[in-house]
């Protein structure tokens, strides 16, 4: 029993010592942003934005030797291992440059007298245990005190190594098949997108539930240029005909999971998720608190999508199937004539970059977005087209999904090998050392 939780139970030869005897551990910091000699120049300066992959290379940002000078942060060498402290923390990676730095969201860890990568693996595997050492009220932060006391296996010099190699080499075979499966999920999303566009404004027609491409004969210019060509018997309209929008005037509440109420309160975080539509909410409001608020009830099979903050970035629109009160983050488009479902299609491919009012904070204008210009065809055919884009588009999210669900068995393998390595439970006295060129 190695007297650790997140270790338990490890070989009887290995000793258990914590971070703070086996590694010099390094505060960050941030030259003022105002001093322009203090930027651009050519020391990497990490910050948690610049973590995503194992080995951290040129960063987002660089500042000079002033700038260095002028805030007390350290630099240090070549395969030091940084990891985020706050905003998230527990996120790791290896600097590959010498004379790196970093600011105050990181810490740097410089191993003495134990493997560096053995160490990286250690710390990887107790992710979960290092994130519950966070602590404060505004953000939770991880404290010099709390990293330098944790307490990590360590075996001898030959195995540690033995152990990172092993690790290398497996580590990166899980990582080729999940960069396929996301590569795979990210072409199929494209496709799905793509099969969209062509069918709601109609360069292909639907014949016997097959696609068939519109000859040009079939075709006529709209006039318009993200259109193009359209078929002969559609028009374009303004998005303002067809559609009724409706901003949110309610607020974001902070009563989650609140069922006591009778109609649902949708906040922006609703329409993330990876559904369609929208059936139930977290928060409910009562029709008296609707009344005295003033709150718009939204009908439903309306399209709802955000209107300020990044999630407007994301493009997400969800179909809401109950009648509802949404924040005042987020828009509901009600098609005042024609199939909601074709409606909904038709909103998907609208980039909605192209109506973002530029500032800080995202947001959209409304005044262009209404005037533009959409494609409108019989309710026959939207029926028609909506009826083959519901069927071939669960196609697409069925495969989706189970990528998914194989990317997270992955990951969730990759991570239990790594610990059942690092805690001894697998034997690897016996392996082979192989070259990284080999890896």
């Amino acid at each position: 029993d190695s007297g650790v939780e997140w270790l338990g139970e490890m070989p009887k030869e290995w000793e258990v010592k914590k971070l703070k005897y086996v590694s010099i551990i390094n505060n960050g910091a941030t030259p003022k942003t105002s001093n322009d000699k203090y930027w651009e120049g050519n020391i990497n300066w990490y910050t948690p934005m610049d973590f995503g992959r194992r080995y951290l290379g040129e960063s987002v940002r660089k500042i000079t030797r002033l700038g260095l000078k002028s805030c007390g942060t350290t630099l240090v060498p070549r395969n030091t291992i940084i990891i985020t402290c706050r905003a998230p923390i527990g996120n790791l990676a290896i600097t590959v440059f010498s004379n790196s730095t970093h600011n105050q969201g990181c810490k740097s860890i410089t191993t003495y007298n134990v493997h560096q990568k053995f160490t990286y693996y250690c710390l990887t595997a107790g992710k979960d245990f290092v994130i519950s050492l966070g602590k404060g009220t505004t953000f939770t932060e991880l404290s010099s005190y709390d990293l330098k006391n944790i307490k990590v296996a360590c075996p001898c010099a030959n195995n540690q190594q033995k152990i990172a190699n092993f690790l290398d080499f497996k580590t990166v075979q899980f990582d080729s098949i999940i960069s396929k499966k996301e590569q795979l999920i990210k072409k199929l999303e494209e496709a799905k997108k793509s099969l969209i566009s062509e069918v709601v404004t109609g360069k292909v027609k639907i014949v016997d539930g097959k696609l068939v491409e519109r000859k040009p004969a079939e075709m006529k210019d709209s006039g318009i240029e993200w259109l193009g060509m359209i078929p002969e018997g559609w028009e374009t309209e303004t998005l303002k005909r067809n559609f009724q929008d409706i901003s949110g005037n309610g607020f974001p509440v902070d009563m989650q999971g609140n069922k006591s109420g009778e109609i649902p309160f949708l906040k922006v975080s609703d329409i993330n998720s990876s559904k369609v539509k929208i059936t139930s909410a977290n928060n409910y409001v009562s029709y008296k608190d609707s009344k005295l608020n003033k709150w718009s009830i939204i009908d439903e099979n309306s399209v709802l999508m955000a209107k300020i903050g990044e999630a407007l970035r994301k493009n997400h629109r969800k179909i809401n199937k109950v009648k509802c009160i949404i924040d005042n983050n987020m828009i509901a488009l009600l098609n005042k004539k024609g199939d909601y479902k074709y409606c909904y299609y038709l909103l998907s491919i609208i980039d909605m970059e192209w109506f973002i009012n530029p500032g800080a904070v995202p947001s959209i204008n409304m005044s262009e977005l209404r005037n533009l210009d959409i494609p409108w065809c019989s309710e026959p055919e939207q029926q028609k087209i909506a009826n083959f884009l519901d069927l071939k588009t669960a196609q697409f999210d069925f495969i989706v999904s189970k990528e998914k669900q194989a990317i997270k068995k992955l990951k969730k393998a990759k991570q239990s090998l790594i610990s059942e390595a690092v805690t001894g439970k697998i034997d690897l006295r016996d392996w082979e050392i192989v070259e990284e060129s080999a890896v």
